[in-house]
């Protein structure tokens, strides 16, 4: 009786949340905005950026600092496994859509001087390009 009952309570879920999202216009992940303001279906958006640059990290790393406000805004580089942890001077100048353009995920402003930016297991590669790209190597 198990197996009938979980069959049925699943059409319902499923029939349910998918009127409400449909309804309401519910943003769940991979039905976020995108930057020119049109209904992104999850990976269309960065795909062909992230694809153009996914082998060339330097000019990645690039891109994130002109979305983190340059190298005067840049003060400290960190990563863990899947983000960037940023120092900088104003968060407020960090571009958010642009970090996104770029395949980010995500940006967390955690108060005026600390930024982190989702970018997955590529992160480490980033922060070493970053690093290197603000020592002038």
């Amino acid at each position: 009786m198990l197996i009938p009952q979980g069959l049925v309570f699943f059409v319902i879920y499923y029939a349910t949340f998918r009127f409400t999202t449909n309804r309401f216009n519910l943003l769940t992940p991979g039905r976020e905005q995108s930057v020119d303001g049109s209904e992104a279906d999850g990976f269309t958006l960065n795909q062909s950026v992230v694809e153009k640059k996914v082998n060339d990290t330097t000019s990645l790393a690039q891109g994130y600092l002109a979305a983190l406000g340059g190298k005067a805004n840049l003060v400290g580089i960190d990563a863990c496994i899947t983000r960037l942890r940023l120092n900088v001077v104003d968060s407020a100048q960090v571009d958010e859509a642009q970090a996104k353009c770029l395949g980010a995920a995500g940006v967390i402003r955690l108060n005026k001087q600390n930024v982190q930016i989702v970018v997955g297991t590529q992160a480490e590669a980033i922060a070493t390009a970053l690093k290197q790209i603000q020592n002038g190597q």
